[in-house]
Formats: structure tokens, sequence, C-alpha cells
């Protein structure tokens, strides 16, 4: 059941989150609701099964059933917290020293320590999340990513938070929604309905990447892009595990060998983008319905 409409959810991405689709959010709302209709589906959730910042689900009108799922722990942290404890996270968030350059240099580093915890989770929830909304916010990279890839020169130049009231309007879109920290299959188990929606948003079959830094190719010894990679045999999982759970799915992705023999047969929405590397890309839509 939709709970009303969607509060006005800035053009910005949360997050930075390495993958993210804040630029494609409305486009893929698009496709969704499209489907929605061509397969006559009356939904009762809505749910991403690889959360990130949530950029497509925050854009959407909410319902009481909608869910969120993500691996990464800062990230599922950093979600719990802004939905729980916003006025702590704000407070918090604000009192940093983000006015100079050298606070930001300064914020930073404190914030990347804190994330790379050696040492166990850090204690304090509000203070880790704290942590990596500033490491996410000054970051070369961003959230999600394994790459530390240090401080960003241009945003630490002049990227201060968020305004407030953007942060509150994020944290008021999570309220409805139902937070998991699981392995996406198990997240596809729980929620399996013939009319769920489930949007699929996975690190992207390797072959099909253009990182200017290609060792994730390596067959001897890949190195990890996203903090939680997905194998290719998990990806080879994919379609056995949609056409196993009911509901309708739209995987994201870019079109390559491998998407061509897992999805050939499913119908598929192409869009113009560009990637963190400048590349300009073909993001691709995949839309599968299981009864």
């Amino acid at each position: 059941m939709q709970l009303g409409i969607i509060p006005q959810i800035p053009e910005a991405s949360l997050l930075h989150h390495f993958g993210g689709k804040t630029q494609l959010a409305k486009w893929t709302n698009n496709i969704i609701s499209f489907a929605i209709a061509k397969y006559r589906i009356s939904p009762i959730r809505y749910g991403e099964v690889f959360g990130g910042e949530f950029a497509v689900g925050m854009r959407r009108i909410p319902m009481d059933g909608d869910f969120y799922n993500e691996i990464n722990p800062n990230t599922f942290n950093f979600m719990m917290v802004l939905k729980t404890q916003t006025d702590e996270l704000i407070e918090k968030i604000y009192s940093l020293p983000w006015e100079t350059v050298e606070g930001r240099h300064a914020a930073f580093r404190w914030a990347e320590a804190a994330i790379y915890y050696e040492r166990g989770v850090p204690a304090c929830k509000v203070e880790w999340a704290t942590a990596y909304y500033t490491y996410c916010r000054l970051g070369f990279i961003g959230g999600g990513s394994r790459w530390s890839g240090g401080i960003s020169p241009s945003r630490v130049e002049g990227m201060g938070p968020h305004p407030e009231n953007w942060l509150r309007q994020f944290a008021f879109r999570m309220q409805n929604v139902e937070l998991l920290n699981l392995d996406f299959e198990q997240a596809l188990r729980r929620k399996a309905h013939p009319n769920a929606v489930f949007y699929w948003d996975p690190p992207y079959a390797m072959e099909s990447r253009a990182s200017r830094d290609s060792r994730h190719k390596s067959a001897a010894k890949p190195r990890r892009q996203y903090l939680y990679e997905l194998s290719e045999a998990r990806f080879q999982e994919m379609p056995l595990l949609v056409q196993s759970t009911p509901g309708l799915h739209i995987i994201a992705g870019y079109q390559c060998n491998l998407t061509d023999r897992l999805f050939g047969s499913w119908q598929r929405f192409d869009k113009g983008a560009t990637d963190l590397a400048k590349n300009k890309r073909v993001e691709s839509l995949w839309i599968f319905k299981t009864a």
C-alpha cells in the first residue's frame, strides 16, 4: 500500500556511493513503473537487494512494505543511524571543522582512521556513521569501494555537509523502510512475493568494467573494486535466483557477453551515461517477472 506522496528528495548523492544511481534514478523509476503496468501487478513492497545509498528507492513513493538490504557494515550502519538517530547524527556531522580546507583535511583523516577499523567495530554507532559520511563526502571514491583513493582535492576545496533540511528529507524517506544487513540471496528469499518489486544494482560483471586500473580483471589475483565484490560464479547464479524468487525483478548493469548469455532473452532498456572515470557508457536494465 502506498503511504502518500514522496517528500522532495534533493537531486544530490547522499554518500557518493561507488556505482550509485542518483543521476539515473528518474529513468530507472520510469522503467520500474512501466514494468509494474506491463505485468499488471499491485505492488505490496519495493526493495533493493544491493542497497547502497538507496538512490532509486529514495525517489519512489513510499510503500508500507519497503525494504533496503546492504551487506557493507559501514553503509548499513550509516543508513540505520540516519533513520533512527537523525538528530544525533546531524549534530555530530555539523560539529566537525568543515569551515576551512585545513579543517576538512583533519576531518577526513579522522574519518578514514575510524572506518578502516582494525580493532573491531566502533563502539559508538553515531560516531561511526559520522565518520563514514565524512569519508564519503570528502573522499575521492566515496562509499562502498574497497579502494581508499585518499582525499579528493576538488571536494576538500569547497565541499561541506549537505544542508540540514536535505539530511532530514533523506531520513524522513527511510522511516517506513525495513533495513536488512544480509547476503542478497537471503534478502530475496525473505521478501519473495508475486507482488514484490526487486531492484538489483549489483557490482557489475567484471568483463564489462572500464576502470583505468584493470587489476580487478586479473585471473590470478583480482583486486576488488567494491568492499564486497560479486564473484563471476555468483553473478552467473542470478538468473536461477530470479526465476526461483516470486516477484518483479529489475536488474541494472552494463551489457556484455556474460549478460547477453545470462539475460539475453529478457526485455532490456538502455540509456547513455558516464562512469566514474568519465567514460561514455550505456546503462542497461533487464526485466523479468517470476510468478
